[in-house]
């Protein structure tokens, strides 16, 4: 891109200083595709204009609710598409790319979303659930390191499977 295209407004997202080195210093162009990073702004953009601040819940089946969502929705791509499914374990097939572009485009933001949903409702959690949610937290960002970086670290913790549990009613 000349450097009037890439300093045009409609071109600029702010990442964080870590995103910033994964995206920009280690060209990974085909992880971070000009197709991710326009929807990643896109996504941030709608939740910025429709106001979608962290909601503060009355009560805990309203975080349950909000949480279950975005975990179903996590393991009904994860049990279609991950590395243990047939689809994953296709190793010619399309699976591998599949399940690659559907944690970069829904599981990471979904986990960003769920931490950022317990956080803004910590005190509807008792201490044990505040344990399991720091075991998801670490899960969450070797996960995240992971498929961001292109970079595979063995040894990064599984979902922590009592997380699932503590948020179904």
């Amino acid at each position: 891109m000349a450097l009037e295209e890439r300093n045009d407004p409609a071109n600029i997202i702010l990442l964080c200083p870590t995103c910033h080195v994964l995206v920009d210093a280690m060209n990974a162009t085909d992880i971070f595709t000009p197709d991710l990073l326009r929807q990643w702004k896109a996504d941030h953009e709608r939740r910025v204009r429709h106001g979608a601040a962290i909601p503060q819940f009355e009560s805990r089946e309203q975080l349950d609710d909000a949480i279950t969502r975005l975990n179903r929705e996590n393991y009904g791509i994860w049990r279609n598409l991950g590395p243990e499914s047939p689809a994953g374990r296709d190793r010619g097939g399309r699976g591998v790319d599949l399940w690659r572009e559907r944690v970069r485009n829904t599981i990471l933001p979904n986990n960003r979303r769920i931490l950022e949903l317990v956080d803004a409702n910590i005190e509807l959690l008792t201490d044990k659930e505040r344990a399991v949610v720091e075991d998801f937290r670490v899960h969450a960002a070797a996960f995240d390191l992971n498929y961001s970086s292109g970079q595979w670290r063995a040894g990064a913790p599984t979902f922590p499977s009592r997380f699932a549990e503590i948020f179904e009613h």
